[in-house]
């Protein structure tokens, strides 16, 4: 897809490109919901670990915030977006969920690390 950088995870499609660029590609509400930057600072969602939790990005947002906004909003068989993928625990909140979900993220750096938290939440031994 027009040279952009593409892994799939199960219904997970991360894309390593520039978003407007990546939105060319897609038709008018080819999406129904978009999730691309929850306010910050919301408390009732902290990591329960006393804000440990390493973090990739800066603006990292709880995945806890990704599960409520997808219980409270998402409907099943949504196509969902994240334009802005960051760390990625959209992605994993998606997986939790079970909602497929196209998420992009521009910097590299970024993006691996990205794949590499979600790959680390896949490889968690279930048991319940």
């Amino acid at each position: 897809m027009n040279g952009f950088k593409k892994e799939k995870r199960g219904g997970i499609c991360f894309y390593n490109c520039d978003n407007i660029e990546f939105m060319k590609t897609k038709p008018d509400n080819y999406y129904d919901l978009a999730i691309v930057d929850p306010p910050y600072g919301i408390e009732r969602f902290k990591a329960k670990d006393g804000g440990n939790s390493k973090k990739i990005t800066t603006f990292q947002k709880p995945k806890d915030l990704y599960r409520w906004i997808l219980k409270t909003y998402a409907k099943d068989g949504f196509k969902i977006l994240d334009t802005h993928g960051g760390s990625h625990t959209n992605a994993i909140a998606c997986d939790m969920e079970d909602f497929e979900l196209d998420i992009v993220e521009i910097d590299q750096k970024y993006f691996n690390d990205g794949l590499n938290a979600f790959d680390n939440h896949k490889r968690q031994l279930k048991l319940f």
